[in-house]
């Protein structure tokens, strides 16, 4: 029987979500998770977990912003792979099956202030209904 390495993670995403075209479509980003707290001027160990999001619904994407909080559930598997210096370097994946919008990141406003994003609304200022539109959030 092949086994199956679930994992949760709740964290801030680092860069905006990416669409890529292969084989199948999907979605990347990575998600920054604080291992331990800075104190005492010494900074705080963050671990970079890599996500992968195959069938992603479409709106999702414009969302998973810079900063924005979120809680990813999925299959956890570890890759390694050498850097242009030939170092040898560990990589750390979630293949996503559940992504909730914790808490989205703070856009400006054209006038130079910030704003919290609303997930609920969008780009064009139309109203996303969740209820409505199941696979805004996917849970499987």
């Amino acid at each position: 029987m092949a086994g199956f390495l679930a994992a949760e993670l709740v964290g801030r995403i680092g860069q905006p979500a990416k669409w890529n075209e292969r084989e199948r479509r999907y979605l990347t980003f990575s998600v920054a998770h604080n291992v331990t707290a800075g104190r005492n001027g010494i900074p705080p160990e963050v671990l970079w977990v890599s996500c992968i999001w195959f069938e992603a619904p479409q709106k999702i994407a414009e969302y998973l912003t810079a900063g924005t909080e979120v809680f990813v559930r999925g299959r956890l598997s570890v890759h390694t792979y050498r850097t242009s210096q030939e170092e040898t370097k560990v990589s750390l994946d979630i293949t996503v099956s559940e992504l909730k919008i914790l808490h989205t990141a703070a856009r400006k406003n054209e006038d130079g202030g910030q704003q919290a994003a609303d997930p609920s609304a969008s780009p064009e200022g139309k109203e996303l209904d969740a209820a409505q539109d199941k696979t805004f959030y996917r849970d499987f």
